[in-house]
């Protein structure tokens, strides 16, 4: 089981992503509002942030390169540029790209 803030992700989580896959809905705290039945963003996130802290760069930034590609063009990702589970990837040529990406849809 992986913790990143308020989110956890285990391994069937990152299946479902991989596979294209709505998540379960799992019991949310009372104090909480439900979350909506699709979490596959939120799981590919996860995902990348995983892999970022592993260190395994290239599958962190092949998951960060799904992650964005299946978001709408928003506001989704945009701290991907500070936010330190990506530290890992400064200089990597993928991430590079993703950021490229984001600074487009950011116009």
């Amino acid at each position: 089981m992986y913790r990143f803030g308020p989110f956890t992700a285990d391994r069937t989580t990152y299946r479902a992503f991989d596979a294209g896959q709505p998540l379960k809905r799992r019991a949310a705290p009372p104090w909480s509002p439900a979350p909506p039945e699709d979490r596959r963003l939120e799981a590919g996130f996860l995902a990348a942030c995983a892999a970022a802290v592993r260190g395994t760069r290239d599958e962190a930034a092949d998951r960060l390169h799904t992650f964005l590609g299946a978001a709408p063009p928003s506001a989704i990702g945009w701290t991907i540029p500070i936010d330190p589970f990506f530290r890992p990837l400064r200089g990597h040529p993928g991430f590079a790209r993703e950021l490229s990406r984001l600074a487009e849809r950011a116009g």
